[in-house]
């Protein structure tokens, strides 16, 4: 996932991919951010391309700040996943396990069953 964005008022997480492994674009991107009115605080973490961003929502609000980061094409929201879109596919992905997992106990239980059934008819 290059792109993900998760925001709560007063503090936007986002990734961007272009940061990750880039100390230099990183800095660049901090002290962008920085500069912006309303923003108390920028934080980066090159390995995961990950910026968070604190700032002060009676100044400046978190699209201005969104759109701030396009224009200058450190982020792309068209291709940013959310928090929910996250929790959504993972929970997908869980219940297929676990649908999976009640399936093959329950074969189990019946495929046991049914051997214990012909032997007992065998004897």
């Amino acid at each position: 996932m290059p792109y993900y964005l998760h925001k709560i008022k007063g503090r936007i997480r986002l990734r961007t991919p272009i940061i990750k492994n880039n100390p230099s674009l990183a800095d660049a991107v901090a002290d962008f951010l920085r500069h912006l009115g309303g923003v108390k605080s920028v934080s980066t973490n090159i390995v995961t391309g990950s910026v968070v961003i604190n700032y002060n929502p009676a100044v400046i609000d978190a699209e201005e700040i969104i759109q701030a980061l396009e224009r200058e094409g450190y982020f792309n929201i068209s291709q940013a996943t959310s928090c929910e879109k996250v929790l959504q596919k993972h929970a997908e992905k869980l219940a297929e396990h676990a649908g999976k997992a009640i399936f093959g106990l329950v074969s189990e239980q019946v495929l046991s069953r049914t051997g214990l059934s012909l032997l007992s008819l065998i004897i």
